[in-house]
């Protein structure tokens, strides 16, 4: 009889202590990228933590989780990703047009200029037959 009441002694005590009585019934916040699912009255925990589900870095963003926004890296990798989306299509259009220089596409030689106003010519067909790089 005195093991059984210095165990319930024990478990109450436990309970005090820990915020949460036998009778409590949990009340759940969900788990997050960095912390398990959490009783919000006591604080007791369950599982793990999710973890992140990291989007990688485009030209315009930063590495960003799904989940959380929490974003990872500099904007280097960003720039990085860029750059490299920038050198991959002026590879395709220097295949397409057998030259990166405007003039050379144009077929311009020397210091030739281009017939320039500064009134808006009318958008045609014939208006961008003569504009390759618009």
């Amino acid at each position: 009889m005195k093991t059984i009441r210095s165990f319930l002694t024990l478990v109450m005590a436990l309970s005090i202590l820990s915020g949460c009585s036998p009778a409590h019934e949990h009340t759940w916040t969900e788990a997050t990228c960095t912390e398990p699912k959490t009783c919000s009255e006591c604080g007791e925990t369950e599982g793990e933590p999710l973890g992140h589900d990291w989007k990688e870095a485009t030209c315009l963003t930063l590495k960003t989780c799904r989940r959380c926004g929490q974003t990872e890296g500099s904007d280097r990798a960003g720039k990085s990703a860029c750059y490299k989306v920038v050198q991959e299509l002026l590879a395709r259009s220097e295949r397409e047009n057998g030259s990166l220089i405007c003039a050379e596409i144009l077929g311009l030689n020397g210091h030739d200029k281009a017939h320039c106003t500064y009134e808006a010519s009318p958008r045609t067909a014939e208006y961008y037959k003569t504009r390759p790089c618009a």
